[in-house]
């Protein structure tokens, strides 16, 4: 038996559903796009955050990312969601912000496209791009937080 075949009728519900926006959201960032396409499925990323300004001791930082797409000079990051509770859009999302980053420093591409794959909440969900420019910030603004994490009376 395969995992689909095991799922129950709710569960094959909400995977076709994650599956058909996934579809939705690669056509909006590459319309008519058919160049060779890279796919990672619960890849984790890492990166090390300087402890200091002099670099040279540093914090370990990973995130998972559900779904990563590399084509061209873009990359997607798509996280799910099952239930129809708040979450941050995908703008706000300083998870999906990170992925960005880190994503961007293993890949180098020009774009990264981050967005929340909800449908119990949208078909038509936000989708956040980020230049060059906007994940070096996101990177600092990263690093800023990594740092305050691990003092010993974080704030």
């Amino acid at each position: 038996m395969t995992l689909l075949q095991s799922l129950t009728p709710e569960e094959r519900d909400a995977f076709d559903n994650h599956r058909e926006l996934e579809k939705q959201i690669i056509t909006r960032i590459w319309p008519g796009d058919t160049n060779p396409t890279k796919v990672l499925r619960h890849e984790r990323f890492w990166c090390k955050v300087p402890q200091t300004d002099k670099g040279t001791v540093f914090f370990h930082h990973s995130g998972e990312a559900d779904f990563t797409m590399i084509r061209g000079e873009k990359i997607l990051i798509q996280d799910y969601k099952c239930l129809s509770g708040d979450v941050a859009e995908s703008p706000r999302n300083e998870q999906l912000r990170d992925l960005a980053v880190m994503a961007w420093r293993t890949f180098k591409p020009e774009e990264v496209y981050v967005v929340i794959n909800q449908p119990p909440v949208t078909w038509k969900p936000e989708i956040c791009r980020y230049s060059p420019a906007d994940l070096e910030r996101a990177e600092q603004e990263m690093w800023e937080r990594v740092r305050n994490s691990n003092k010993l009376n974080p704030t």
